[in-house]
C-alpha cells in the first residue's frame, strides 16, 4: 500500500504543480498553444502542396486553322503617311502667332537646374557600376 500511496501523492503533486502552471501563466500557454496550433497547420499545408504539385493537370489545345470570313483586300501601296506630307503645308518660317502657342523661352536656371540633376542621375548610376 505505500507505493500505491506514493504513486497517488506523485500524481497529486503533478497535478497541483501543473494547475499552479496554468493558473499563473494562462497567456504564456495560451500564445504557446496557439503558435504550435499554427506551426502544426502550416506543416500540413506543406505537405498538401509537396503531394499535389506533381499532380498538375496538363490541358491539351486542340489545332484549330484559321478560316477567314471575308476575302483579303490588299490596297498595293500604303499611301497614308505620304498622303498626310503631301497635303500638309510646310512653312519655312514659323509665323509669331505659332511662336506664342508652341514654343516656350528657355530659362537659364531651368537649364542649371536640368543640368545638375542629369549630373546627379549619371554620377549615381556610374557609382554603382563595377
Amino acid at each position: 500500500m505505500g507505493r500505491k500511496q506514493d504513486k497517488m501523492n506523485f500524481f497529486e503533486k503533478l497535478k497541483e504543480k501543473f494547475q499552479f502552471i496554468l493558473q499563473n501563466t494562462k497567456l504564456l500557454v495560451l500564445v504557446l498553444s496557439g503558435l504550435g496550433l499554427i506551426f502544426i497547420l502550416c506543416i500540413v499545408l506543406a505537405a498538401v502542396q509537396c503531394n499535389s504539385a506533381g499532380k498538375r493537370k496538363q490541358i491539351s489545345v486542340g489545332e484549330e486553322t484559321f478560316a477567314p470570313s471575308d476575302d483579303f483586300i490588299f490596297t498595293g501601296d500604303n499611301t497614308l503617311t505620304q498622303d498626310y506630307y503631301y497635303s500638309r503645308e510646310v512653312n519655312e518660317k514659323w509665323s509669331q502667332e505659332d511662336i506664342d502657342e508652341w514654343f516656350t523661352p528657355v530659362n537659364p536656371d531651368s537649364v542649371e537646374s536640368l543640368s545638375k540633376s542629369n549630373d546627379f542621375l549619371i554620377n549615381d548610376l556610374m557609382g554603382a557600376a563595377p
